[in-house]
Parts: structure tokens; sequence; C-alpha cells
């Protein structure tokens, strides 16, 4: 199982993708949310964390369109202070995290949730 990340800067996507990578993880990065909706349509992704506010639809719209077809934790990754985390897990967002204090916890939900103990 592999992890993906959605986050329009990829400088962000690659920075988590390479913390990922450094944990034994899998993982594949997009900077589109319209190109991981397909590739997570496609596949058995094992953890998602997708950027809340992106251009074409934000993380809540790719995560109802995903929903469905998942089983894996979906984390949203924001920059936005105003962002309302209980108003998100309310919709079905496993966590809400916020960059870049964050980051770090990111790589260490993943592997808690994807290595065995």
């Amino acid at each position: 199982m592999k992890v993906v990340v959605i986050d329009d800067e990829a400088e962000i996507g690659e920075i988590l993708a390479y913390l990922i990578k450094k944990e034994g993880l899998e993982c594949q990065s997009f900077v589109s949310p319209f190109e991981a909706a397909d590739a997570i349509l496609g596949s058995n992704p094992g953890f998602i964390i997708c950027d809340f506010k992106m251009p074409g639809f934000n993380g809540l719209e790719l995560f109802n369109k995903v929903k469905s077809h998942i089983s894996c934790p979906f984390l949203i990754l924001t920059g936005e202070p105003s962002t309302d985390p209980e108003e998100l897990k309310a919709q079905g967002i496993q966590d809400v995290l916020f960059k870049p204090r964050d980051l770090k916890r990111v790589t260490q939900l993943a592997r808690n949730h994807l290595l065995p103990n």
C-alpha cells in the first residue's frame, strides 16, 4: 500500500514525499487534484494526505469524489488558520493538520497506520 500526497504547491508535496519515503513507505505525489482523483480511483492507497485549498477543487471536494472507493485515512493539510477541523471531521475527514507545524506529524501518522508495530 502507498501514501498519496496531493498539494498544489509542488515543494510541499516533494518535502512530504521525501519524508515519507525516508520512513520506508511508498509514496506518490500529485500537484493536480484531478490527476490524483484518477490515480486514487485506479488504485488502493493506504493513506491519503491532501491540501485543503487547491485550484480546481479543494481537499474536501476531492474526498467526496473518492470516499466511496477508499477505505484508508484521508487527512487534510492546510495553511489556512481559519479552517475548522471539527467541521471537516464531521464530514468524514480523518484528521486536519496545519502547515508548516504538523509536517512531521504527517509522516508519523502514515508510518503508524501502514507499518506493523
